[in-house]
């Protein structure tokens, strides 16, 4: 959808390939590893590549980098600020290109056996919703369940009329060309000129706005609105 798309050509501050990390007490990157690639399988999409408005099934898969660190354990919470450091971002206007992945993982293992798992994607292909179901599916797969529903995934983001065909279909319906506005041609204008600039600063931390408020619940209370709902 031209929805998604937009996500090619906006800058890594605008959630155009977002990441999700978690706490691992322990974990083995051999089965992570394994149980990713199982899963793949089913969402062969995520191991494709984007061309345009079509995801090639390429199969040329999601890099998975292991780092070790010298700390002892990981930390209790990942900061926003700390995606920076535990995620492997890529540049969106290169995965449009098909020149990176659509999704990443990254995994940072700790002295004491824990890691930080982080799970970097376009949003082009998955936003939040689908972006869960995906890793939903894999921890089915880590922890050894046999079955994971198939999800219909498509292999063409199939875009909304352009302004030409809108202004076509006004004209039929309306009489009229809709009223159009300067600010789309200069924001169509602007972004391949500041995106790369801007990505460079959000990778090295300057811009974004990467130390929001947050509300963290504890397991009993996550217990207590899973059974509200």
């Amino acid at each position: 959808l031209r929805y998604e798309m937009m996500f090619t050509k906006t800058p890594l501050a605008m959630a155009s390939y977002p990441a999700l990390a978690f706490r691992l007490r322990k974990a083995s990157p051999r089965l992570l590893k394994a149980s990713l690639s199982a899963v793949l399988a089913q969402h062969p999409v995520c191991a494709g590549r984007l061309s345009g408005t079509t995801i090639a099934l390429t199969g040329d898969g999601v890099p998975f980098t292991v780092v070790e660190s010298r700390e002892s354990s990981a930390p209790d919470v990942v900061q926003e600020i700390d995606l920076l450091r535990f995620a492997d971002f890529r540049r969106p206007r290169r995965v449009a290109k098909g020149l990176e992945p659509l999704v990443t993982v990254k995994m940072t293992c700790f002295r004491d056996g824990s890691a930080i798992l982080a799970m970097c994607r376009s949003h082009a292909l998955l936003d939040g919703s689908s972006a869960w179901a995906f890793l939903a599916d894999w921890a089915r797969v880590a922890r050894g369940e046999k079955h994971v529903a198939e999800r219909r995934t498509p292999t063409l983001l199939q875009a909304l009329p352009d302004d030409d065909q809108l202004n076509e279909l006004a004209n039929e319906m309306l009489g009229r060309p809709l009223a159009g506005s300067w600010m789309n041609s200069a924001i169509k204008a602007a972004f391949p000129l500041i995106s790369p600039l801007y990505d460079r600063l959000f990778l090295i931390g300057i811009t974004g706005d990467l130390t929001r408020p947050r509300v963290r619940f504890s397991d009993s209370e996550l217990a207590r609105i899973k059974a509200a709902a």
